[in-house]
């Protein structure tokens, strides 16, 4: 039978909580830091999460071992959004990969209509113009984060041009037609 956690205060000590506090009053300048490389949305959450990872460091008594806070904290910043990186990096392939995961998150009677339009827009797009485009419209990413993504030497320039390029294409009397066959275009 397992028994429940009991919830403990953590304390730190004096100089320590002085260290841990003067970083939490410097909010907005690492949020800023962490918008740099991905949409300002998730800064907060990849703050809070730097957060409780250097304030579990500083309890397990890390603290005095961790001369330079600034320096640690923008490493803890930059492996968190590394990871959130990633993590988002899995999940949009698991969706350009294949129509099939589209389909599924799709009523059960629109998914024949889906699939096919995602077939088309796969056959109109290349493959690193169909990744950008699914990133910004299924995921609303902003260019930075795209970038990211994509990784390599993608720079949030090329994404827009890749962008641009998509909806050119997808805007062609041609890919409309291809789109909605059964309509009068």
């Amino acid at each position: 039978m397992n028994t429940p956690v009991e919830a403990r205060t953590v304390r730190l000590d004096p100089e320590t909580q002085a260290r841990f506090d003067a970083l939490s009053r410097q909010e907005l300048k690492y949020q800023r830091l962490i918008a740099r490389y991905i949409d300002r949305r998730y800064a907060e959450d990849i703050w809070q999460d730097t957060l409780l990872a250097v304030f579990q460091d500083l309890a397990a008594g890390r603290g005095p071992q961790i001369r330079d806070l600034d320096a640690y904290v923008f490493k803890v910043i930059r492996n968190k959004v590394n990871r959130y990186l990633r993590a988002m990096y899995r999940a949009t392939t698991e969706l350009v990969g294949s129509q099939e995961t589209v389909a599924e998150q799709v009523p059960e009677t629109l998914r024949m209509e889906v699939t096919e339009a995602v077939q088309v827009v796969r056959r109109i797009l290349s493959d690193h113009e169909f990744t950008i485009y699914v990133l910004r419209h299924y995921y609303d990413l902003d260019c930075r984060s795209i970038a990211g993504l994509v990784g390599g030497r993608t720079t949030p320039g090329a994404v827009r041009k890749a962008l641009s390029s998509a909806n050119k294409k997808l805007k062609e009397p041609g890919a409309l037609a291809q789109l909605l066959p059964n309509q009068r275009v």
